[in-house]
């Protein structure tokens, strides 16, 4: 059980950016006032990682309110499984001191919380961090903290090309941390971002911590209409185009650090990022309900210049997105072999289809790659596999294939798609090269490929 080190030369560090939020509710009627999610920045370094270091701030689950959120995903609601976790983890998760925010907590929590009648005392509640530590013993993320940015080799471009990950439903910012991981380590700069996620946590005007929930966790997932999850998409693309206002002001020096809500050794140096980011270089990516967020963003906002969509979850994206066909960037789509239906391929064949046509309408080349993992399910494109293998094939989340196998071919593909993208800008000069290995021949089957 574990992340493995990154597959690139470079070592690998990240540190975390929040801006104050000033309203729970979504702005989706007033898309400018959307508040910015919460980041995790990823990005190469000199400083290798050492397991006893920072081993808190380096832990995977930061948090046993990230617990409650995964095992919503297994656990139905209104079930006696489900009041027995929230009874359990009500008390283990993080809270304030006071009584009066402990009534913050969702409804079924609040109830769980009377219930059980917890005696303990605010002291130990603030040594429960160390109980995470023992709890995932092998799940350190093998980054450093907050090192400083990596000098790249002369002649190599000292701007990074930037990535910004939008993860899928039930997921957060550390799901995918072996892929943004990968990517740093190639002399990327992944953005993970925790928009729709099982849980998140951000900060009032007031500098309080405060905790939000999946919005529809105590709805079964086949009984959300796809409306809202439209409405759940449109929030999220919001996020997309306010992150990329904020990685443009970074870049520019124009955030302070007191704009840094985040405190302590994970809080973002502003200064590391600025003058460094290529903000003509910018990636989109996704996987699932983060996939149809790229796609989406693409065809929305002119700054995206790539995209990949990991087992893109196509039923929220609306037609008029369809007929944008993602802003006709390159496109890769990654799929693992068995997130397949008829509704999804369906959907995913209109784009397509939207995409041929578009290609004989431009002048310029139009890349649409699309490319199945072998024996892969849908999470193994996450950290999931990694981090309980036997558990993940036992309960059928993870196919046939080697989880780090399945890890090394999907990460590898988007590496390929955006080295041979980058390769293509004038006046970019790449820090790393990615070979392609055997696996990868074995592993992936390009189905279709349009220049």
């Amino acid at each position: 059980m574990g992340l493995p080190k990154p597959l690139g030369p470079l070592a690998v560090a990240f540190a975390d950016f929040e801006l104050l939020r000033r309203s729970e509710a979504p702005l989706i009627e007033h898309e400018a006032a959307t508040p910015v999610p919460p980041m995790r920045i990823f990005y190469p370094t000199s400083q290798q990682p050492k397991w006893w270091r920072d081993a808190a701030d380096r832990r995977w689950l930061m948090s046993i309110t990230y617990a409650f959120g995964y095992l919503q995903t297994f656990i139905l609601p209104s079930t006696t499984a489900r009041r027995i976790m929230l009874w359990v983890l009500a008390g283990l998760e993080e809270r304030p001191a006071t009584q009066q925010d402990q009534l913050r907590y969702d409804k079924r929590a609040k109830k769980a919380l009377h219930m059980i009648k917890m005696n303990v005392t605010n002291e130990l509640l603030k040594e429960v961090g160390i109980i995470y530590i023992f709890m995932w013993p092998g799940s350190a993320l093998a980054a450093s903290v907050s090192s400083p940015i990596v000098q790249l080799s002369e002649g190599s471009d000292q701007r990074l090309p930037i990535v910004i990950f939008s993860h899928g439903l039930w997921a957060c910012r550390t799901t995918y941390t072996a892929l943004c991981c990968d990517l740093a380590s190639h002399g990327y700069t992944p953005e993970h971002l925790d928009g729709s996620s099982n849980a998140v946590h951000y900060h009032d005007e007031n500098g309080k911590r405060k905790w939000i929930h999946h919005a529809f966790s105590n709805v079964p997932f086949v009984n959300v209409p796809m409306e809202d999850r439209s409405n759940q998409l449109r929030q999220r693309i919001a996020e997309i185009q306010r992150v990329i206002d904020v990685l443009e002001d970074l870049d520019g020096g124009l955030i302070t650090q007191n704009k840094n809500v985040i405190t302590g050794k994970l809080s973002l140096d502003v200064s590391t990022l600025k003058g460094r980011l290529s903000l003509s270089n910018l990636t989109v990516a996704g996987h699932s309900f983060g996939g149809a967020t790229a796609i989406t963003a693409c065809g929305r906002d002119a700054r995206l210049r790539w995209c990949i969509g990991l087992d893109v979850w196509w039923e929220p994206v609306e037609k008029v997105d369809y007929e944008r066909v993602a802003g006709k960037v390159p496109v890769l789509l990654l799929n693992t072999e068995s997130f397949e239906w008829k509704k999804l391929t369906d959907a995913r064949k209109l784009f397509l289809d939207c995409r041929r046509a578009a290609a004989n309408t431009t002048e310029d080349p139009l890349v649409t790659e699309v490319a199945t993992i072998k024996g892969t399910c849908h999470q193994d494109q996450s950290d999931i596999p990694l981090l309980f293998p036997i558990l993940s094939k036992k309960i059928g989340i993870s196919g046939t294939l080697d989880c780090m196998i399945a890890k090394n071919t999907n990460n590898w593909a988007c590496l390929d798609f955006l080295q041979r993208n980058l390769m293509l800008t004038k006046g970019f000069k790449l820090s790393t090269t990615v070979e392609e290995p055997s696996f990868a021949q074995k592993n992936l089957i390009y189905s279709e490929s349009e220049i």
